[in-house]
């Protein structure tokens, strides 16, 4: 029972972990967008392109982060639902395609906002690539 408790432990710290991350993330990408989209960085400075790439690069980190908090959850779940405990004393026991992650609907939403803020700076991102492009 005491690795039982050691993996319920340690699925909810990450849970807990993937949370606290998400809504940081979601603070610095809401600032960056809101700067990105002021007066003073449509001036022509360049400051409107550098934060859309910021914006972007965070992104892609945040997704990492999402990824890999995921990996972990699903692991301690897997790891204790595997553990020869009865199944009616088990929390993982019940939960069918315990690490499928497209089955998982906050895995999902937490995945789409990252997508959405990365379009968000891709579309500020446009009007210079389009100019490199089109040369």
């Amino acid at each position: 029972m005491a690795s039982l408790k050691l993996y319920v432990d340690l699925a909810n710290s990450e849970r807990q972990a993937i949370w606290t991350r998400h809504a940081t993330m979601l603070v610095a990408n809401s600032l960056i967008v809101t700067a990105a989209r002021s007066d003073a960085a449509r001036s022509g400075s360049g400051d409107a392109l550098f934060l859309n790439g910021a914006g972007l690069a965070l992104c892609i980190v945040w997704f990492i982060m999402i990824w890999n908090g995921y990996t972990w959850f699903y692991k301690s779940m897997e790891d204790g639902k595997s553990l020869p405990v009865d199944p009616s004393l088990n929390p993982f026991a019940g939960i069918p395609d315990i690490s499928v992650r497209w089955k998982d609907v906050l895995f999902l939403c937490a995945v789409a906002v990252s997508v959405i803020f990365a379009a968000v700076y891709a579309h500020g991102l446009w009007p210079a690539i389009k100019s490199l492009v089109c040369r």
